[in-house]
């Protein structure tokens, strides 16, 4: 084969394979228009989705878990400004599953109260210093309704008690020990011996 010929056909193999080049990047042209219009639909729809939502100042469930003082009187503020902000409250947390009618309860609990704030609160306001829980979120989840009254109070009264120590209530009383906040009160003059 000359040489000539041998440009003839590498340049026919060139062609041919630019002709497909072309062909290839048309079609991936053409799949880009197709998933491009598919992408600005789905946008529009998920942009209307979002319009249809009322509008409300603060979402209530998404301000939870309360942690702190400041964050628990602006979650009660909203219950004055808002009337249905209990009920949104309400509403979303009544969507929270688990295993049993005992890991619902924990469940909404862990949702509603966090650390540090959960220390200050207990089911009956019985320890001094302490705030009252009232469990409405939980008595009205769909799961709990035909559940014992008895059986909610004990399962929040527990949690409440496993709450110290899962944060530090039982251990930060050992630590006191450890690091002198008994033996302070054994030494100071209002200790009666």
């Amino acid at each position: 084969m000359t040489k000539a010929a041998r440009f003839e056909a590498l340049e026919a193999t060139v062609r041919q394979s630019n002709e497909l080049l072309v062909k290839r990047v048309d079609h991936i042209a053409a799949e880009h228009s197709v998933l491009l219009a598919k992408v600005e639909k789905l946008g529009a729809a998920v942009l209307e989705s979002h319009r249809s939502i009322p509008a409300c100042p603060m979402d209530a469930v998404g301000s939870l878990p309360l942690c702190s003082e400041d964050s628990l009187a602006h979650f009660l503020q909203g219950f004055k400004s808002e009337k249905d902000y209990l009920q949104q409250t309400v509403d979303g947390l009544i969507k929270i599953g688990g295993r049993d009618e005992k890991d619902i309860i924990r469940s909404i609990l862990s949702r509603i109260l966090g650390p540090p704030l959960i220390l200050q609160f207990t089911y009956s306001r019985a320890a001094k210093n302490k705030m009252s829980f009232i469990g409405k979120a939980v008595r009205q989840h769909p799961d709990l309704r035909t559940v014992d009254e008895k059986f909610v109070r004990n399962t929040i009264i527990e949690w409440f008690h496993g709450s110290r120590d899962r944060y530090g209530g039982v251990r930060g009383k050992r630590r006191d020990v450890v690091h002198g906040g008994f033996l302070e009160l054994l030494n100071s003059e209002d200790t009666l011996i």
